[in-house]
């Protein structure tokens, strides 16, 4: 199906890119064709101790790799991700699967070292259900509004760095698309699609009081506005208690929880949130099925790296 790009010719009426934040316009684009926008998403972020992390600033992937092979904590890295799940949050930001894929000659190396050490990590931390019981070296990091959302100064004084998500140019909040739409080309109702996306975009949908997380940077600083107008906001904030049984929590939040500083990084986090690279999908895939074999014991981890690298060039090879 091929999707009708947006550009300025042909696109919701009324919709402007610079009014939205980067990733509505994000997935899937191929430099200035957008096929697709997305007015809903998740966001999410994870954190860590500094003293896992050995330090206060964010990592890069072989120093969270060596971090985590170096701590001794016996945890999760993160509470109910398997092994499996924890191979996505190491590689999945990466278009490059950190250097072990050239895209431009279609060649690949996979026994560097690093591999090595992600799947060490991986398997040692994925949360086993016992693990899940002890304390894990990271936690989300939430963008769900701007106040339950951890600024510089909150985790510095929580002793915590922000640990991911990881991408090739460093730590961002990652995009998850909830609702990605386009039009394909052949439609007969186009006019009527666009009508809908706009509406979607548009003032009366994106406020928080309709959405929770608006993806418009007028929606934003309807929080703000609305708590300098001297009310409160009251959010339903969810706990997992030690029997891991989920309850919530009622928590008021008024005009003095919120400033300046914070409202300014939680709007760059919003202007830097990325998805994950749709490039390496098939890749990944790859390696998911042959790291099973290594998480039950079955193989070592240089037999691992031989076979996804056997595979991953046949893949090369085939799309060249």
């Amino acid at each position: 199906m091929e999707i009708l790009f947006l550009n300025s010719s042909e696109s919701p009426e009324g919709v402007r890119e610079e009014d939205y934040f980067p990733f509505v316009f994000g997935y899937g684009r191929d430099g200035g064709h957008i096929y697709s926008i997305c007015p809903y998403v998740n966001m999410f972020g994870y954190r860590m101790d500094e003293g896992v992390l050995g330090g206060g600033e964010e990592p890069d992937m072989e120093v969270l790799a060596d971090a985590l092979l170096s701590w001794e904590g016996g945890g999760a890295f993160l509470a109910g991700k398997s092994s499996r799940e924890l191979l996505e949050i190491f590689l999945g930001g990466s278009e490059t699967l950190w250097g072990m894929v050239d895209w431009e000659k279609g060649s690949c190396d996979f026994g560097g070292g690093l591999f090595e050490k992600i799947l060490r990590a991986a398997g040692r931390y994925g949360d086993d259900g016992r693990k899940g019981q002890l304390p894990g070296a990271a936690e989300y990091r939430t963008f769900d509004n701007v106040f339950m959302f951890d600024s510089a100064a909150e985790q510095e004084r929580d002793g915590k760095v922000t640990c991911g998500g990881l991408f090739d140019d460093g730590c961002h909040a990652v995009a998850e698309s909830l609702m990605a739409m386009g039009v394909n080309s052949n439609s007969p109702n186009k006019e009527g699609a666009w009508e809908f996306m706009s509406f979607l975009l548009g003032d009366e949908v994106q406020t928080p009081d309709v959405v929770g997380r608006p993806v418009s940077r007028k929606g934003l600083e309807l929080w703000r506005a609305r708590v300098a107008d001297g009310k409160t906001v009251t959010w339903d904030m969810p706990k997992v208690l030690p029997n891991k049984k989920l309850t919530y929590i009622q928590v008021t939040y008024t005009e003095e929880d919120l400033t300046e500083e914070k409202l300014e990084e939680y709007r760059k986090e919003w202007e830097g949130a990325k998805f994950y690279p749709i490039r390496t999908a098939v890749i990944l895939d790859i390696i998911y099925e042959e790291s099973e074999v290594y998480f039950n014991g079955i193989k070592n981890e240089a037999q691992v790296c031989e076979a996804v690298e056997n595979r991953v060039q046949l893949y090369l090879d085939e799309i060249r």
